[in-house]
């Protein structure tokens, strides 16, 4: 019996050692539709997802606010404004995708197509205009809204965080599409919360929680790269796109690879690796705002997180973004789309597993039967 007790287990413990051989699965968020408000609000009422928010965080347009009306003279459908993906347009949403280069090649996002228009010419304006949804009224204008932009400073303890329900198990690594619109060169003005728990939609207190406060890049176009998140135009130079107070705003490279360490709601240190990719990469000649007159290169930068795995709580619940600075003018955190990647196990690996378990129970229940007959 004691033999057969250690086959069982030891059954077991190969089939759970085997889950590493598993497949590794790419999800993007939101679907071919990207993140659009009817998801993160989850209007369908899934069962199996939180209910998200929004919070400080508004559609915005790339062509008048990311990209600050930039123009190229890169060939494009959309001249004299870039075109980040092959369906682009600047007057409605549509279906699209993109794909990460670097050393995040591989990963491909779904662009948000939710019809929605951006009316405002001012970042820190809160319209998402053409959106009955969210009751603001449609004043006609005619911009498509492709990115969620913090218009105001919004914390997860204060309701301003933008948070995206995941629902997905085992997760291994969280890959976003972020920049920033006039993020300070090397400041952290944007974070990232990682919700895990006991189900996809856990909301209960013993979920466990790990955010990390992102960093700019610098103000130097020409060094080898820095920080996490950076602005969208790029310019060319050093010490280029000053504001009159001459703050220096995070146009340069990001680091192609990094490493961000923080303690978790369980007061364990955790260190996450983070690697960053271009998901669309331009040239710009000119644009308007603090980037008037200057030139250089149009980025959608994207990052890749490698996420801890909790035992207890193997459910990567949410991802939620905050905006830390807020001010006029200032930051400006945008997210365009997540993408997230997990293991599932081979179907030999659970074959395994229900053999192992199997097992154990039956000998369990001899061992109950020998005992009864003493």
């Amino acid at each position: 019996m004691k033999h057969f007790f250690a086959t069982a287990a030891i059954t077991v413990a190969a089939s759970v050692g085997t889950l590493c051989a598993g497949t590794i699965v790419s999800t993007q968020i939101g679907g071919v539709n990207g993140l659009t408000d009817a998801y993160i609000l989850n209007s369908a009422d899934n069962p199996n997802l939180i209910t998200g928010q929004t919070g400080n965080f508004y559609e915005k347009s790339y062509d008048n606010r990311l990209f600050q009306a930039a123009t190229t003279t890169d060939p494009t459908n959309n001249a004299p404004n870039p075109t980040p993906y092959s369906t682009y347009l600047t007057t409605t949403s549509v279906q699209g995708s993109l794909a990460s280069s670097g050393l995040n090649a591989g990963v491909t996002f779904s662009m948000i197509n939710d019809g929605c228009t951006d009316a405002s010419m001012s970042i820190n304006t809160p319209t998402r205009d053409a959106c009955p949804t969210q009751g603001g009224p449609n004043d006609g204008a005619n911009f498509s809204s492709n990115a969620w932009m913090g218009t105001s400073q919004g914390t997860l303890g204060n309701g301003g965080a933008l948070i995206i329900p995941i629902g997905i198990f085992d997760v291994t690594d969280v890959d976003t599409m972020l920049n920033n619109l006039y993020g300070q060169a090397g400041a952290q003005d944007s974070a990232i919360t990682f919700t895990f728990g006991a189900s996809s939609n856990d909301t209960s207190g013993d979920t466990v929680t790990l955010t990390l406060n992102l960093t700019n890049s610098t103000n130097n176009s020409s060094n080898s790269g820095s920080g996490q998140i950076g602005t969208s135009l790029e310019c060319t130079g050093v010490g280029t796109c000053k504001d009159n107070a001459s703050i220096s705003y995070a146009t340069g490279p990001l680091a192609a690879s990094s490493s961000i360490t923080a303690l978790d709601s369980l007061g364990s240190m955790q260190t996450v690796n983070v690697t960053t990719g271009s998901a669309y990469s331009g040239n710009f000649n000119n644009a308007t705002g603090k980037f008037l007159n200057h030139s250089g290169q149009i980025v959608l930068s994207d990052q890749d997180f490698q996420v801890p795995l909790y035992t207890a709580d193997p459910w990567l619940v949410s991802v939620s973004i905050q905006e830390l600075n807020g001010a006029t003018n200032v930051s400006a955190t945008t997210l365009s789309a997540i993408t997230v990647e997990s293991v599932t196990p081979e179907p030999s690996t659970v074959f395994l597993m229900v053999l192992g378990l199997g097992a154990i129970a039956l000998a369990s229940i001899r061992r109950r039967r020998a005992a009864a007959k003493v």
